[in-house]
């Protein structure tokens, strides 16, 4: 798969503390590794040989019929198989489109897609409904060489977006095949309204990245918690264009430490973007210590994590 991430070489194979892998096992995982029970086994043995599944009306019953917390299990395992640096790509079971739209229309509430080779048109294809009414409100299946284009509603009218509505965290951390955009903010705004919880570390190159992260800002108020740990496109004036409502050509003027939250460009703390952020992680991050403490003084409400 093509790779839209133009940063330092990042692989699943780098190590140390500060590391996509070390990153990826303390964070990610919920479960404890020491755990044996035959549940955890099953669903370690359902991960590794997923892709020799048929995924047809069977599977997506077993699925279906999985509770809940089983289906993430098995997310998390393939997120682990992922990160197993003794693993190589042959190795590892294929993610496709099919397999994804199973676990996203299942109803889970957290989507685990750490290292994985999932892109744009995956995403698109997935969250978009896949029928159709005719003039004569027959339903057929849509087709589209162009998955992009869902996101415009004047390309294609008559799609709507699925809405994924029970799941409240996306995990995309190091997905490097991700294009990112304003229409891949679009279609997550859509196809997840309960969304708290989001993370993009290590994603996107140095044009996609600010772009995307713009548009998280002002069109996805009920984030709680955002990760953008390991995005090397991030910097001071991003960040403050972006947490406190200045505008770029205010910030080169700004006397920053002087005025209180309310006096900041942009209006009172109800109308800055993500309003309900409660922590952004920042670590391996190019961004100040000077820039941290200052938004969080403006933001009391918002705790930033670093390191």
């Amino acid at each position: 798969a093509g790779r839209n991430y133009d940063g330092p070489g990042v692989s699943k194979h780098s190590t140390g503390e500060n590391s996509p892998l070390s990153y990826s096992r303390s964070h990610q995982r919920s479960h404890d590794k020491t755990d044996n029970s035959l549940t955890s086994l099953c669903c370690g043995i359902v991960a590794r040989t997923i892709d020799c599944y048929e995924v047809d009306e069977n599977f997506r019953n077993l699925i279906n019929n999985l509770p809940s917390h089983t289906k993430e299990r098995i997310l998390e395992e393939m997120c682990d198989l992922r990160c197993d640096p003794s693993l190589s790509q042959e190795d590892l079971p294929v993610l496709t489109v099919e397999l994804l739209r199973v676990f996203v229309h299942s109803e889970i509430e957290t989507l685990n897609l750490v290292f994985s080779d999932v892109n744009n048109r995956m995403l698109f294809e997935c969250l978009s409904l896949e029928r159709l009414k005719d003039e004569v409100g027959v339903e057929q299946t849509a087709e589209c060489e162009e998955w992009e284009d869902l996101a415009d509603e004047s390309s294609f009218s008559g799609l709507i977006p699925y809405h994924a509505g029970s799941i409240r965290t996306l995990d995309l951390s190091y997905c490097h095949s991700l294009e990112g955009g304003v229409k891949l903010v679009a279609q997550f705004v859509e196809s997840f309204p309960k969304l708290t919880r989001l993370s993009i570390a290590g994603c996107f190159s140095s044009v996609a990245g600010p772009e995307t992260f713009s548009a998280i800002a002002h069109s996805m108020p009920t984030l709680k918690y955002l990760d953008l740990s390991g995005c090397f496109w991030l910097n001071d004036s991003l960040l403050r264009s972006h947490l406190l409502a200045i505008s770029p050509s205010a910030l080169e003027v700004y006397e920053w430490g002087d005025a209180a939250a309310e006096d900041l460009e942009g209006g009172t703390p109800t109308e800055l973007p993500l309003p309900n952020l409660e922590r952004l992680t920042l670590r391996m991050c190019s961004v100040s210590s000077r820039t941290v403490s200052y938004i969080m003084s403006c933001r009391p409400q918002l705790t930033i994590i670093t390191s």
